[in-house]
């Protein structure tokens, strides 16, 4: 007998029933099914059963849990849904039992396995972690315990505002997933709690972490074997272990293990006992770990603020001297911030098989007890451009903090793609402040070198040079070779900024949340194909793309209907192609912080089609310019090498009697796409740029004939015809402030740009005035 719905709904519950589609037509409650709540009675079985209803319908779900604690012990949620859409809505608290017994033996406490499309809103989880603890802490015999909540095999879940209270062993583990986002979450275990790590990633790609608070015994997010494509942002941790990529390559079944395009940005760190870090076992075991940036993180305190360790080993029972065969490759700091609790804040303990390479130190500020912190670098280490870590910090004179300064400098033309290896002590660490003296002995090496070998003409002209005159005949050329952008030659170098991005900006203070983007999405629109629009965007802005709208019909207001209209761009033209707009508005240096150009038509459906897991797969094919296949049953097919294959991810020429064949060396048998959804990578989209037709040359000049008229009205940052009111905000000071300011970081940039460029003589001899506030 199907139990009676109870149609009691709560503010938040009615909100989401509001925000949710309005073909949702199944609500279903716990406490239907059986489930009470008072936190001592058993709801296992209440729950896999409402859990099962909602699987079975057809028709999109809510699932939920109201107010109340639900006693709930171990148990799988399976995934195989007949719909792709349920909300597992918790306005309550589920409770584990107080003997950890009961579920210390199960991998997991709470498991969804399987899983395509979940929305988990709210909701707080006790695993009563605390019992376990007590027992690991006595010596005695103790099971491991349970990680509180597990998603295996699964994707398109997004979490938002759940909380995870003492876990037993891990609070959150993804495994083998796709597209998983996590946005406000609250984690808290003891400081001393064991494994408690906040978050575990495993063999996953596309997991997004945003605004959550982790408090913890360990890792706040460990980012384990085989991940890519992860973007971590805006995550307060501490206490804890830090931020984690590993530990790797502690057996050998992870031969061949892989994390890469990682993302870390906006962290603060509270008196944990790592900041970032990246920890592999020294073991034979090869792999590697690729394209991680550590942006904008902020140090509280922080007893290890950088640290990379490739000779991990947290029991002291591991094999030694066989060096790390983990490759670690491009790696950037930037922007990192604030308090060491340790003299040595920065330590690069790198693979003595495998040294570090492409390292990126940049805008590093850290203090220790306001003295200058040190940086230790053991085994070789390659740094990107040369940047290396030398220990040698010196004042900013900003917030009595230090900063690392950037210290060494190529010789060569930075085309002939010369850096230097920073060897140091592989038995004891060192400060990199001996570097110095290796840097230098390298570089008068290579000049010897160099004399010998590619300085024989300057010899015969200037025997008597010596080596400052060498030196500047190698930088005389290197200025006389520089290439600078077409109309900034009369600029110092470090002031140009070539590129440029689709981000918008506040007028006035920061950026709540920067939205910066991997990849681009332009589509030429019109309101007829709204819902369409809207579903293809929703889904490109989920997986952190931008997006920008190109209106051919000039409807822009029934587009405001929709959340995500203030994140996208908007451009109006009356009945103009995506070509049209491709040529004027995306040069490549305005799109060039994007690896990746989606330009498509609007008529494209994406029910199917994952954006993150694509741009992973073009990059393995190493596809330049590409488009995703047309489903053969639903689509209008013009051309047969565009329909789905089904031997392997990707193919590049098609067969066809009488006119293609294995001989066939050109379209439309190979080597060709269709326009209607191309994607161009960063390097293809400038060269087809260039190759869209029909702009014509225009010279400048100021037309008299045809004239305007400035009013000087206050259209920005204040509503037309008001004035500001005492004690509110006056939005058009703020303006006039936020320009103020950012002028002043233009002056100090234009100073350092004058003072470090050896090739450019500044024409403005005398330092710029100051503006009028």
């Amino acid at each position: 007998m199907r139990p009676a719905f109870d149609n009691s709904l709560s503010p938040s519950l009615l909100s989401s029933l509001l925000s949710s589609s309005s073909s949702i037509q199944r609500f279903i409650n716990v406490r239907n099914f059986g489930a009470r709540n008072d936190g001592k009675t058993d709801a296992t079985k209440a729950f896999l059963d409402a859990w099962d209803a909602a699987c079975s319908s057809t028709n999109p779900s809510i699932l939920y849990v109201p107010k109340g604690e639900y006693l709930l012990k171990p148990l799988q949620f399976e995934g195989n849904c007949k719909s792709s859409k349920i909300v597992f809505q918790i306005d309550g608290t589920l409770v584990a039992p107080n003997d950890y017994r009961e579920i210390a033996s199960s991998h997991h406490w709470i498991m969804f396995h399987g899983i395509n499309g979940l929305h988990i809103k709210g909701g707080v989880l006790d695993a009563k972690g605390k019992y376990l603890w007590n027992c690991k802490a006595s010596n005695q015999q103790c099971p491991d315990g349970a990680k509180t909540l597990g998603f295996d095999n699964s994707k398109n879940i997004f979490i938002d505002g759940l909380t995870s209270i003492d876990s037993q062993m891990f609070h959150v583990t993804i495994n083998a997933c796709q597209n998983i986002k996590i946005t406000r979450m609250t984690i808290t275990a003891h400081a001393d709690s064991p494994n408690t790590d906040g978050i575990h990633i495993a063999f996953s790609s596309g997991v997004t972490i945003l605004d959550s608070n982790i408090k913890t015994g360990d890792d706040c997010i460990s980012i384990g074997p085989n991940n890519q494509n992860l973007w971590i942002e805006n995550i307060h941790c501490g206490p804890g272990h830090g931020i984690s990529i590993g530990s790797l390559g502690r057996e050998k079944s992870e031969e061949g293990v892989m994390v890469q395009n990682v993302m870390v940005k906006s962290v603060t760190f509270t008196g944990t006992s790592n900041g970032l870090r990246i920890k592999t076992f020294s073991t034979s075991v090869n792999g590697r770990v690729k394209d991680i940036f550590f942006l904008g993180a902020r140090m509280n305190n922080v007893q290890n603020p950088i640290i990379i360790d490739q000779n991990y080993c947290p029991h002291n029972s591991c094999p030694t001297g066989q060096g790390s065969g983990i490759q670690i490759n491009n790696v950037v700091y930037k922007g990192i911030r604030g308090t060491s609790a340790s003299k040595t804040a920065l330590i690069f303990e790198c693979s003595s098989k495998k040294p570090c390479v492409g390292l990126t130190l940049q805008d590093i500020k850290l203090s220790y007890r306001n003295e200058i912190p040190e940086c230790e670098a053991v085994n070789p280490v390659i740094w990107y451009d040369a940047y290396a870590c030398f220990g040698m910090i010196s004042a900013t004179g900003e917030e009595s903090q230090w900063h690392v300064d950037i210290i060494a400098e190529e010789v060569f033309d930075t085309s002939s793609a010369i850096h230097i290896a920073m060897f140091s002590d592989t038995k004891s660490r060192r400060s990199c402040i001996c570097s110095v003296f290796q840097a230098a002995a390298a570089v008068v090496l290579i000049y010897l070198i160099g004399s010998v070998f590619i300085l024989p003409v300057y010899r015969q002209d200037t025997p008597k040079m010596g080596l400052a005159g060498s030196m500047d005949l190698l930088l005389g050329n290197r200025c006389e070779n520089q290439c600078r952008p077409r109309g900034s030659e009369s600029l110092p170098q470090g002031i140009v900024a070539k590129n440029s991005n689709l981000e918008m900006r506040p007028l006035w203070g920061l950026p709540e949340k920067s939205n910066s983007s991997l990849s681009l999405l332009a589509v030429a629109v019109g309101i007829k194909q709204k819902q369409l629009v809207n579903a293809m965007v929703s889904k490109f802005l989920s997986t952190g793309f931008s997006v920008m709208l190109f209106h051919y019909d000039g409807n822009l207001d029934q587009w405001k209907d929709f959340t995500w209209n203030d994140r996208v761009i908007h451009i109006s033209a009356i009945n103009q192609t995506k070509w049209w707009f491709a040529k004027r508005f995306m040069h490549p240096d305005v799109v060039a912080a994007y690896e990746y150009v989606f330009l498509w038509d609007e008529d494209i459906g994406v029910d199917y089609f994952d954006p993150l897991r694509y741009v992973s797969i073009v990059k393995e094919e190493g596809l330049e310019i590409s488009q995703p296949a047309l489903d053969g049953n639903r689509s209008e097919v013009h051309h047969q090498i565009t329909s789905r294959g089904r031997r392997g991810k990707v193919h590049r020429r098609t067969y066809k009697h009488n006119e293609c064949d294995e001989d066939s060396s050109g379209p439309p048998c190979t080597g060709w796409i269709e326009v209607m959804a191309p994607v161009f990578s960063r390097a293809a989209w400038r060269c087809v740029w260039y190759m869209i037709q029909g702009d014509r040359t225009k010279k400048i000049g100021v037309v008299d004939a045809e004239y305007v008229i400035h009013y000087g009205l206050p259209t920005l940052g204040e509503p037309l015809g008001k004035k500001p009111q005492l004690h509110v905000l006056d939005k058009r000071v703020e303006v006039r402030r936020q320009s103020y300011n950012e002028y002043k970081v233009f002056r100090r940039r234009w100073d350092k740009a004058a003072l470090t460029d050896e090739c450019w003589t500044n024409p403005y001899p005398q330092p710029l005035k100051p503006i009028s506030r």
